[in-house]
C-alpha cells in the first residue's frame, strides 16, 4: 500500500484559491491513474490524500514506483495553475505482512507518510515490518 498526500496543500488553497487547489488534486489524480498498472487500485482517501493498492508488488518495487510518482508529479505543470508553479507530494509505503489486517497495513503506511512529511516533504518513506505484533520503530528505511 502506498499513501500519498499533497504537500502544503492548505497554502495552495490560501494562495491561489480553491479552484486552483481542485486543479492540483485533479492533476495528481490523473497522474496516479495514468501511471497505474493493471491490477492496481488507486483512490482518493479524502481531501488531498490518496491510496494505491499494488497487489503482487514487494516493498522495493512499491518504493521505486512511489519514487517515480513523486518525481514525475514534482515536474508536472498543472493546466490552469500559475505558469511555472509546480507542486509536490509525500509518500508512505508499507508491505502487507502475514496475518496483518488492511487496517493495520494502512496505519503503517500512514506512519511512513507522516515520517515523509516531518522529513521535509517531497519524499518517500518506508514503514517497518511488524515484529511480534508491533512495529519495529527503530528500523524505518529512509529514501528520497
Amino acid at each position: 500500500m502506498i499513501l500519498c498526500d499533497l504537500d502544503h496543500f492548505k497554502s495552495v488553497n490560501d494562495t491561489y484559491g480553491h479552484a486552483t487547489g481542485d486543479l492540483v488534486i485533479a492533476g495528481f489524480a490523473r497522474q496516479l491513474t495514468l501511471a497505474s498498472n493493471a491490477g492496481q487500485i488507486v483512490g482518493r482517501v479524502g481531501g488531498e490524500e490518496f491510496a494505491i493498492l499494488y497487489p503482487g508488488a514487494n516493498l522495493p518495487m512499491a518504493r521505486i514506483y512511489a519514487e517515480g510518482l513523486r518525481g514525475s508529479f514534482a515536474a508536472l505543470s498543472i493546466p490552469g495553475a500559475p505558469p511555472g508553479r509546480t507542486f509536490t507530494a509525500s509518500f508512505g509505503v508499507a508491505e502487507l505482512q502475514k496475518g496483518e489486517t488492511v487496517h493495520a497495513l494502512m496505519a503503517r503506511a500512514d506512519t511512513a507518510l507522516y515520517l515523509a512529511k516531518t522529513a521535509g516533504r517531497d519524499c518517500v518513506r518506508i514503514a517497518p515490518a511488524v515484529v511480534d505484533g508491533e512495529q519495529d520503530q527503530t528500523n524505518f528505511l529512509q529514501h528520497g
